[in-house]
C-alpha cells in the first residue's frame, strides 16, 4: 500500500473541515492526440435512459455537491478501533478522493455523443497515462440508471487499461448505488490511476492538504 496515515479517522475530522476545494476542469488536448472510443463503452452505455429532468446547475455546482457529501460518507465508514485490516479499506475508499486533480460535466444529446465524451475526456487527461491523480467525469443525465452507469465504469477501465494505462481503475458512484458508500448525490465515474509519485506531494490538488495536516 502506498499511503501510509497515523490516524484514518483524523483523516476523516480534516475533510470536515475543508472548505471549498478549488477544483479544475482538466485542460484540452486534439483529438488526433488520442485512441479512439473503445467499442466496449459504447456497448456498455447503449440502451441507457437519459433523465427527463435535468437539474439547471452547471458542473461545478455539481462538483461542489459531490464535495459537500464525501467528508460525510468518509466519516460513515466502519473504522475499527485498533483494525488495521478497517484501516487498509478506509486508505482504499478516500486515498482516490484526496488525489482528485479536476472534474468534467459530461452531457450527450445521444448515447454515441455521451460516449465518445466520456471516453474524450478520460483519454485527454495526461495524468492517468502518467504520473497518477483522479478525474471525476460528473454523468447527471444518468440520474435513473444506475446499472449503465456500473457497466460503463467497468468499460472504461478495461478501454484505459489498454490504451492509456494498465493501473487505470473506474468505479463508478450513483445516488441508487447498493453500496453506501457509493451514494452520491449524482452519478459519477470516478477514473483513478495510483502511481507512487503521489505519497511524495499528496498529488496537485487542494485536497492533498488533508494529508499535509495529519
Amino acid at each position: 500500500m502506498l499511503l501510509v496515515m497515523s490516524s484514518t479517522r483524523a483523516l476523516a475530522l480534516v475533510l470536515m473541515s475543508l472548505p471549498t476545494v478549488p477544483l479544475r476542469t482538466v485542460p484540452l488536448r486534439l483529438q488526433s492526440d488520442f485512441p479512439s472510443l473503445p467499442e466496449g463503452l459504447l456497448h456498455a452505455l447503449d440502451g441507457c435512459t437519459f433523465s427527463s429532468v435535468m437539474p439547471d446547475q452547471d458542473g461545478d455546482a455539481f462538483m461542489q455537491q459531490v464535495l459537500s457529501w464525501l467528508p460525510e460518507m468518509l466519516m460513515s465508514l466502519d473504522l475499527g478501533d485498533d483494525d488495521d485490516e478497517d484501516d487498509d479499506n478506509f486508505v482504499l475508499a478516500s486515498r482516490p478522493w484526496l488525489h482528485t486533480k479536476g472534474y468534467h460535466d459530461v452531457r450527450g444529446a445521444t448515447v454515441q455523443e455521451l460516449a465518445n465524451r466520456v471516453w474524450d475526456r478520460t483519454a485527454e487527461t495526461d495524468f492517468l497515462q502518467k504520473g497518477g491523480g483522479t478525474l471525476i467525469l460528473l454523468l447527471p443525465q444518468l440520474a435513473d440508471d444506475e446499472p449503465h452507469l456500473s457497466a460503463a465504469a467497468a468499460a472504461l477501465t478495461a478501454g484505459a487499461r489498454q490504451s492509456l494505462n494498465d493501473g487505470v481503475l473506474v468505479t463508478a458512484y450513483h445516488p441508487l448505488s447498493a453500496e453506501q458508500r457509493k451514494r452520491a448525490p449524482l452519478p459519477l465515474l470516478q477514473v483513478f490511476l495510483d502511481d507512487p509519485s503521489l505519497l511524495v506531494d499528496g498529488g496537485d490538488t487542494g485536497l492533498s492538504d488533508a494529508i499535509q495536516m495529519l
